[in-house]
């Protein structure tokens, strides 16, 4: 496996923002940390137990706040997933959205799928998140991937 290179210049640059942006990346690079470790040591049953009800999705109306915030750390997970020392793809990255949104009290869905290759008879995987109608993590090609599984996080008032 090639090892990544790590641009730390540009990662010290991002951590003169103000505080609470600050605060948001930190907050993303612990999510990817901690789904990354939850990645390599737990079960995916027992992980399941904790992205919410499976093969529910949550509602499609949020409000502005709620589709801020997530688009705010999805953001922030996507560009610090370049410069983790491990691997950050879209299920980290999903899984660090989701983990956060759970525990702010946003609605959201985690969407698991599959693409069959054809030249080959290997299975490609993706995870992306939704809040409201937008996709703050892994929206790119999406569309084609049959969604195998979903998580969702209905909002308790």
């Amino acid at each position: 496996m090639k090892k990544k290179r790590i641009n730390y210049s540009r990662l010290n640059s991002s951590m003169r923002f103000p505080s609470p942006k600050k605060a948001m990346l930190i907050n993303a690079f612990f999510y990817l940390c901690y789904s990354r470790l939850l990645l390599k040591t737990t079960s995916f049953k027992k992980l399941a137990a904790r992205l919410g009800e499976p093969m529910t999705e949550s509602t499609i109306d949020s409000d502005k706040e709620a589709i801020d915030t997530a688009l705010q750390f999805g953001k922030s997970i996507n560009k610090l997933s370049n410069y983790t020392p491990f691997r950050s793809m879209c299920f980290e990255q999903a899984l660090a959205l989701k983990f956060l949104l759970n525990k702010k009290g946003i609605a959201s869905t985690i969407y698991l799928g599959v693409l069959k290759v054809e030249d080959e008879s290997k299975l490609k995987a993706h995870a992306w998140t939704r809040v409201g109608n937008v996709y703050p993590t892994g929206n790119k090609g999406k569309e084609s991937f049959t969604i195998i599984s979903t998580f969702g996080l209905i909002k308790q008032d």
